[in-house]
């Protein structure tokens, strides 16, 4: 008994080190990636390595002009299909968490049901992008805001493993997802001043 204890609260402090260590990564990734589709990809993936029982995740933004959510990267998707894929906002879970603003955590039986409002091909676009064509196990979707802005949807998911997400989980998302946001947000303005500094140096040259 004591050995088992000994293990959880091991696996605790683990969990908290690698969540602390993504809070911590995410600013610096800025800097150290070309692209935003890189940077966002490197999110993702650090969000999945801190938050056990995920294996899969994608990040929508909103495209303002269109007027839609567009899937900026993803991983453990198949880039071919989720690259065409777009949501309305309220379509599917990630619609619908963009739309009012609040997370949502489902499990497998409640998770069909979610995406029962999504257009025909979005959904055909959706399944043939995962791994293995399954809905998954559970997922969680939490939305990305700054400065009482909404500008996207980040979207966990676990298709492998029989456990579900709780609560503390999306209490994780919940709170990278600020820090998330401030990163994209810093990051467009940084690739922004990059992309006219090259074109000023060009001109120059």
């Amino acid at each position: 008994e004591e050995q088992r204890e000994d293990g959880d609260t091991m696996e605790r402090e683990n969990n908290s080190k690698k969540r602390l260590h993504t809070f911590i990564q995410m600013s610096k990734n800025i800097t150290s990636n070309s692209s935003l589709n890189e940077l966002i990809k490197d999110i993702i993936s650090d969000v999945i390595d801190a938050t056990e029982k995920a294996d899969a995740g994608f990040l929508l933004l909103w495209d303002e002009k269109e007027q839609l959510l567009r899937i900026e990267a993803a991983v453990n998707f198949k880039e071919e299909m989720y690259l065409k894929n777009t949501l309305l906002s309220g379509e599917g879970i990630s619609g619908k968490v963009f739309a009012s603003g609040e997370s949502m955590l489902l499990h497998a039986e409640e998770i069909g049901k979610a995406m029962s409002n999504m257009r025909h091909q979005t959904m055909e676009y959706y399944l043939k992008s995962t791994v293995n064509t399954l809905m998954p196990v559970s997922c969680i979707s939490v939305p990305l805001t700054h400065l009482n802005q909404k500008i996207g949807v980040l979207t966990i998911d676990n298709f492998l493993n029989d456990d579900s997400f709780n609560e503390e989980d999306v209490e994780f998302l919940e709170a990278i997802g600020h820090q998330i946001a401030i990163s994209i947000v810093n990051a467009r303005a940084f690739y922004e001043k990059q992309k006219q500094a090259n074109q000023l140096e060009r001109i120059l040259s």
